[in-house]
């Protein structure tokens, strides 16, 4: 069993909660924009295949104190990044969150991805490349006031861009976003819904 995190928009928390309760996960329990809970593989594969509320699940790696810009490097450089991924694999760092200290996010993701990279080179293994696009493996960061939380994306992209939407409007609404609404509208499945603004569109 791993600790993991759920990512989900502020407000949805005790919702997604409820949901991963639903699927039999254990230790859940409601954060800021997020839920933490335990899982074994099979648990998380199929969280990720079938959470309606989240925008994507983090295996946590290391959760501590973190002051200042050391506090971060030496948390990050004290992972065994080799026991989670090749050095030829590309990988990227989404760090969200700031403190007094760390008060930029790109620096802040900056300083975890040179402890990443040092833990290969002083292992006199190959640097691992960075890259926004097409990375192989994300490094999920969150920062809050004195409190940080590094580990793995387990979905790439965000579990919203389900891949079958060919175009949109103006304003988008995320699926999570919508499967949330529909929730708590109280609507019941089996029943018929019309959605009002679609109907005022097509008047």
């Amino acid at each position: 069993m791993n600790q993991y995190l759920a990512v989900t928009s502020n407000g949805l928390e005790n919702l997604l909660a409820q949901e991963l309760e639903q699927m039999g996960l254990t230790s859940v329990k409601p954060v800021q924009a997020g839920v933490k809970f335990k899982a074994s593989n099979e648990q998380i594969y199929r969280a990720c295949l079938w959470s309606r509320y989240a925008s994507r699940f983090v295996k946590v790696l290391s959760e501590f104190t973190c002051q200042d810009n050391m506090d971060l490097y030496l948390a990050a450089s004290s992972i065994n990044w080799v026991n989670h991924f090749h050095s030829s694999k590309k990988f990227i760092v989404d760090f969200n969150g700031t403190n007094r200290e760390i008060r930029n996010s790109q620096y802040g993701a900056m300083k975890v991805k040179d402890a990443v990279v040092d833990v290969f080179t002083k292992k006199s293994l190959p640097r691992p490349n960075i890259s926004k696009d097409r990375a192989d493996v994300r490094v999920h960061v969150r920062l809050h006031r004195d409190k940080a939380l590094i580990g793995l994306d387990m979905v790439g992209s965000g579990l919203h861009q389900r891949g079958y939407r060919t175009e949109s409007g103006r304003a988008p609404l995320r699926e999570t976003l919508a499967a949330a609404i529909v929730s708590r509208s109280g609507w019941e499945q089996g029943k018929n819904m019309l959605d009002l603004c679609v109907a005022q569109a097509h008047y």
